[in-house]
Protein backbone atom coordinates (compact mmCIF):
# COMPACT_ATOMS: atom_id res chain seq x y z
CA UNK A 1 0.00 0.00 0.00
CA UNK A 2 1.79 3.10 -1.27
CA UNK A 3 5.10 1.03 -0.41
CA UNK A 4 6.15 1.40 -4.21
CA UNK A 5 6.92 4.86 -3.14
CA UNK A 6 3.50 6.72 -4.30
CA UNK A 7 2.93 8.29 -0.52
CA UNK A 8 4.36 11.17 -2.30
CA UNK A 9 1.58 11.60 -5.31
CA UNK A 10 -0.85 11.92 -2.44
CA UNK A 11 -1.94 14.24 0.86
CA UNK A 12 -1.24 12.75 4.03
CA UNK A 13 -4.82 12.64 5.18
CA UNK A 14 -5.55 10.57 1.49
CA UNK A 15 -3.00 8.57 2.71
CA UNK A 16 -4.44 7.77 6.05
CA UNK A 17 -8.05 7.51 4.29
CA UNK A 18 -6.53 4.87 1.64
CA UNK A 19 -4.82 2.86 4.16
CA UNK A 20 -7.73 2.78 6.54
CA UNK A 21 -10.21 1.84 3.17
CA UNK A 22 -7.10 -1.53 2.60
CA UNK A 23 -7.14 -2.66 6.59
CA UNK A 24 -10.52 -2.67 6.35
CA UNK A 25 -11.44 -4.17 3.05
CA UNK A 26 -8.59 -7.60 3.51
CA UNK A 27 -9.77 -8.22 7.13
CA UNK A 28 -6.06 -9.21 8.05
CA UNK A 29 -6.73 -12.36 5.57
CA UNK A 30 -3.45 -10.93 4.24
CA UNK A 31 -0.70 -8.37 5.24
CA UNK A 32 -0.95 -4.60 4.91
CA UNK A 33 2.30 -2.91 4.77
CA UNK A 34 1.63 0.80 4.65
CA UNK A 35 4.38 3.66 2.83
CA UNK A 36 5.44 6.40 5.45
CA UNK A 37 7.69 8.01 4.35
CA UNK A 38 8.40 10.94 2.16
CA UNK A 39 11.58 11.85 2.15
CA UNK A 40 13.16 13.93 4.85
CA UNK A 41 9.19 15.36 6.37
CA UNK A 42 9.64 14.13 9.52
CA UNK A 43 6.45 15.59 10.66
CA UNK A 44 4.66 14.15 7.88
CA UNK A 45 6.38 10.28 8.61
CA UNK A 46 5.69 10.44 11.87
CA UNK A 47 2.05 10.80 11.37
CA UNK A 48 1.97 8.16 8.97
CA UNK A 49 3.52 5.61 11.56
CA UNK A 50 0.99 7.01 13.93
CA UNK A 51 -1.32 5.89 11.59
CA UNK A 52 0.12 2.54 10.54
CA UNK A 53 -0.02 1.82 14.79
CA UNK A 54 -3.77 3.38 14.78
CA UNK A 55 -5.24 0.79 11.99
CA UNK A 56 -3.34 -2.01 13.14
CA UNK A 57 -0.97 -2.30 9.69
CA UNK A 58 1.34 -5.18 9.81
CA UNK A 59 4.25 -3.13 9.49
CA UNK A 60 5.16 0.72 7.71
CA UNK A 61 7.52 1.18 4.75
CA UNK A 62 10.61 3.53 5.88
CA UNK A 63 12.43 5.31 2.77
CA UNK A 64 14.36 8.29 3.25
CA UNK A 65 15.85 9.11 -0.27
CA UNK A 66 17.40 12.97 0.43
CA UNK A 67 19.24 12.12 4.06
CA UNK A 68 23.34 11.57 3.98
CA UNK A 69 24.10 8.24 5.36
CA UNK A 70 24.58 8.98 9.06
CA UNK A 71 21.05 11.13 8.77
CA UNK A 72 19.42 8.15 7.68
CA UNK A 73 20.61 6.01 10.62
CA UNK A 74 19.46 8.12 13.04
CA UNK A 75 16.25 8.30 11.28
CA UNK A 76 15.64 4.83 11.50
CA UNK A 77 17.16 4.67 14.99
CA UNK A 78 14.21 7.79 15.83
CA UNK A 79 11.34 5.41 14.31
CA UNK A 80 13.07 2.17 16.00
CA UNK A 81 11.84 3.96 19.25
CA UNK A 82 8.55 3.94 18.52
CA UNK A 83 8.43 0.00 18.47
CA UNK A 84 6.41 -0.84 15.71
CA UNK A 85 7.83 -2.86 12.61
CA UNK A 86 9.20 -0.80 10.19
CA UNK A 87 10.82 -2.34 6.77
CA UNK A 88 13.82 -0.66 5.32
CA UNK A 89 12.99 0.81 1.78
CA UNK A 90 16.39 0.77 -0.40
CA UNK A 91 16.57 1.72 -4.15
CA UNK A 92 18.57 2.23 -7.27
CA UNK A 93 22.30 2.74 -7.13
CA UNK A 94 22.51 6.49 -5.85
CA UNK A 95 21.04 8.35 -3.23
CA UNK A 96 17.85 6.24 -2.80
CA UNK A 97 20.02 3.56 -1.37
CA UNK A 98 20.35 3.55 2.36
CA UNK A 99 24.31 3.12 2.19
CA UNK A 100 24.51 1.98 5.73
CA UNK A 101 21.77 -0.98 5.34
CA UNK A 102 23.49 -3.31 7.93
CA UNK A 103 23.08 -0.34 10.93
CA UNK A 104 19.70 -0.14 9.85
CA UNK A 105 18.51 -3.77 9.44
CA UNK A 106 20.76 -4.47 13.14
CA UNK A 107 18.11 -2.08 14.84
CA UNK A 108 15.35 -4.54 16.97
CA UNK A 109 12.04 -3.08 15.05
CA UNK A 110 13.37 -3.30 11.63
CA UNK A 111 11.86 -6.54 10.36
CA UNK A 112 13.33 -6.15 6.87
CA UNK A 113 14.14 -4.50 4.23
CA UNK A 114 12.22 -3.80 0.86
CA UNK A 115 15.64 -3.73 -2.19
CA UNK A 116 14.65 -2.21 -5.76
CA UNK A 117 17.89 -2.78 -6.97
CA UNK A 118 18.32 -3.61 -10.17
CA UNK A 119 19.80 -7.13 -10.31
CA UNK A 120 21.17 -6.50 -13.86
CA UNK A 121 24.01 -4.31 -13.02
CA UNK A 122 27.08 -5.17 -11.87
CA UNK A 123 27.66 -2.91 -9.07
CA UNK A 124 24.22 -3.58 -7.68
CA UNK A 125 24.37 -7.45 -7.55
CA UNK A 126 27.25 -6.63 -4.42
CA UNK A 127 24.91 -3.98 -3.10
CA UNK A 128 21.91 -6.73 -2.75
CA UNK A 129 24.28 -9.43 -1.54
CA UNK A 130 24.90 -7.12 1.69
CA UNK A 131 21.08 -6.78 2.06
CA UNK A 132 20.44 -10.31 2.15
CA UNK A 133 23.77 -10.87 4.26
CA UNK A 134 21.77 -9.89 7.22
CA UNK A 135 19.44 -12.37 7.44
CA UNK A 136 16.32 -10.23 8.03
CA UNK A 137 13.57 -10.96 5.20
CA UNK A 138 14.36 -9.06 1.97
CA UNK A 139 11.34 -8.23 -0.30
CA UNK A 140 12.61 -7.67 -3.86
CA UNK A 141 10.98 -4.14 -5.57
CA UNK A 142 12.04 -4.36 -9.12
CA UNK A 143 9.67 -6.25 -10.96
CA UNK A 144 11.60 -6.96 -13.53
CA UNK A 145 14.22 -9.29 -11.82
CA UNK A 146 12.04 -10.34 -9.29
CA UNK A 147 13.11 -14.03 -10.15
CA UNK A 148 16.77 -12.85 -9.92
CA UNK A 149 16.33 -11.79 -6.60
CA UNK A 150 14.26 -14.30 -5.55
CA UNK A 151 17.61 -16.49 -6.43
CA UNK A 152 19.92 -14.10 -4.76
CA UNK A 153 18.00 -14.58 -1.65
CA UNK A 154 14.94 -12.42 -1.28
CA UNK A 155 11.99 -14.05 0.13
CA UNK A 156 9.19 -12.44 -2.02
CA UNK A 157 8.39 -9.08 -3.49
CA UNK A 158 6.56 -6.14 -2.99
CA UNK A 159 5.93 -5.20 -6.62
CA UNK A 160 4.29 -2.54 -8.97
CA UNK A 161 3.36 -5.03 -11.30
CA UNK A 162 0.76 -6.73 -8.34
CA UNK A 163 -1.48 -3.95 -9.13
CA UNK A 164 -1.67 -4.96 -13.21
CA UNK A 165 -4.72 -7.23 -13.36
CA UNK A 166 -5.00 -8.78 -16.97
CA UNK A 167 -8.09 -9.02 -18.81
Amino acid sequence: LTSCGQQGSFSQEENKELAGVVKDVVADRVPVYVGIGRESDRAYTTAMLEHAGHIDATAAVVLCYDMDADQQVAHFQELNHVGFPLVAYTAGDGSKRLQRIEDILALDNVIGAKATIDLRTPGNVDYFHRVVSTEKPVLQGEDVVLLEGLQEGAVGGINAIANLVPE
